[in-house]
């Protein structure tokens, strides 16, 4: 927190300093009339709700409460209780008050899906989206662009106003050890006139991240947080094999489903697995499928696999993979053509994915080469795809649990069977998970058993902490007064 103060200090001396460095956008030749507040608040309802025969979520209503007046907000809710449609009020109110707004997202491809969905919904005259190596349409008075492009505005452009309004979703990057200090220091930088509205699954202590942002921003910010969820969500464990849990899934109408692995190689690997069992789709859903890839997967190397895949009712989703086929996939599971997506955890940020069940094949991910199990805060971004509010009265998210330990148990419960002495279940079971938990150790790798699950389940999210460390590349990209000429205050 000292080295957070000490870089806001900084921030408060050169901005003191120089103008802001900012002007209204051209909107192009297509201007929109500016309305008044209640205007404004009134035609979104009608556009967005009213219009199609929809209800806001109460969660939602005190969101758009606080946007339309104006306030600061950390909006935190779960997965699937419409952040997108929050983030849409703040660029509407932007768009019709002459204003301009900039969205961000962790992610390109999440980018990538949210310029087109606003581009249906306020007219691609006036989205305009940035990555690192590409723009369009860059004076439309709404940006949608990756964090690191409003990041390079504030401090290597000196654009501490870019926009009236900032939209940041996924605010719990804020926590990535990597990643985290882009949306930490972008906070720090904007200007205090900005509105900034930070939309992020639910998070602990949101109210010391509130008066934080008080601190370095010195403009109040409002917490607008819920815990409620539109569809329940259940989670169990099970000592399965994945293929025969996809076989029973499938089989009782329990799609789509989407199965999270941690790394790319993995979501072909187990891609791979699930196609050795008959094919989950009709002759009439091979055509459909056929007649969508056709146009994007060309018939050889890569294309052919995926092609092949796909036909047999099983999309993989990772962040390496072509834009087209991703949205080809996500388009083909809405249909509920695609039965299992096999995806990596970038699935969770966002994209619109929705998913009927959540299957984990494992809990335990490898970060710089060493295992270590989920956070509570990473299983529940992910298991919150489970259940589609227009759809479904349930989500489940299914844990299974190492292959080595049903294996084993399988093998004991069988031989114990033959036995004419009474079987001691729960002996067996602690025996198989000790044995394998042994192994693990020789390894240097770890196992999970049905009590590190459930510590997953009841484990409260982490609260949104610094990860920023002052560096002299920094320190010149904030920029300093010339001490030759002014004064340091006291």
């Amino acid at each position: 927190m000292a080295d957070l103060l000490k870089l806001e200090e900084k921030l408060q001396l050169h901005t003191k300093h120089r103008e802001v460095i900012w002007e209204t956008p051209d909107h192009l030749d297509d201007p929109l009339p500016i309305l008044s507040a209640d205007e404004i608040e009134l035609r979104f309802y009608e556009q967005f709700f009213f219009g199609r025969d929809l209800e806001p979520y109460p969660i939602q209503e005190e969101a758009f409460e606080a946007i339309f007046q104006g306030e600061n907000a950390l909006i935190t809710v779960p997965t699937g209780t419409g952040k997108t449609m929050i983030a849409k009020a703040g660029m509407y109110k932007a768009l019709y008050s002459g204003r301009s707004a900039i969205y961000t997202t962790p992610l390109r491809a999440l980018t990538e899906e949210k310029y087109r969905e606003l581009c249906d919904d306020f007219g691609e005259q006036h989205v305009g989206f940035a990555t690192g190596d590409y723009k369009i349409n860059a004076k439309a008075p709404i940006q949608v662009v990756v964090a690191e492009i409003l990041w390079n505005q504030i401090f290597s452009n000196r654009q501490i106003m870019p926009a009236d309004v900032v939209i940041m979703d996924e605010g719990h990057y804020f926590n990535d050890p990597e990643r985290g200090y882009v949306w930490e220091q972008s906070i720090i930088g904007l200007h205090p006139r900005t509105q900034l509205i930070v939309l992020s699954a639910t998070v602990g202590n949101p109210q010391q991240f509130c008066q934080w942002s008080y601190l370095v921003r010195r403009a109040p910010m409002k917490l607008v947080s819920s815990d409620e969820r539109r569809v329940p969500l259940y989670h169990k464990y099970e000592e399965e094999y994945l293929v025969d849990r996809a076989k029973d899934l499938f089989h009782h109408g329990e799609y789509p489903v989407i199965i999270f692995v941690f790394g790319r190689q993995q979501c072909f690997d187990y891609a791979r697995l699930l196609k050795s069992c008959r094919r989950f789709t009709t002759d009439a859903e091979q055509k459909l499928i056929e007649a969508a890839i056709n146009p994007i997967l060309l018939p050889k190397g890569m294309g052919e696999t995926l092609r092949s895949l796909l036909m047999h009712g099983i999309g993989v989703h990772h962040a390496g993979i072509l834009p087209a086929y991703k949205r080809l996939v996500e388009e083909l599971t809405l249909q509920r053509l695609i039965k299992f997506v096999v995806s990596t955890e970038t699935i969770s940020a966002g994209i619109n994915l929705p998913a009927k069940r959540v299957v984990f094949p494992s809990l335990r991910k490898h970060v710089s080469g060493k295992a270590r199990m989920l956070r509570p805060d990473e299983y529940h971004q992910m298991a919150g795809r489970a259940g589609r509010p227009q759809f479904d009265t349930e989500g489940i998210a299914i844990t299974l649990a190492p292959e080595q330990v049903v294996q084993e148990l399988r093998k004991e419960l069988a031989d114990a069977a033959r036995s004419p002495y009474k079987i001691d279940e729960a002996q067996i079971r602690r025996r198989a998970y000790s044995r394998a938990r042994t192994k693990a150790q020789q390894n240097e790798d770890i196992i999970w058993d049905q009590e590190a699950h459930q510590s997953l389940v009841e484990g409260k999210p982490a609260a949104l902490k610094s990860h920023t460390k002052i560096t002299a590349e920094q320190i010149l990209a904030i920029g300093l007064p010339d001490l030759s000429n002014e004064r340091l205050p006291g």
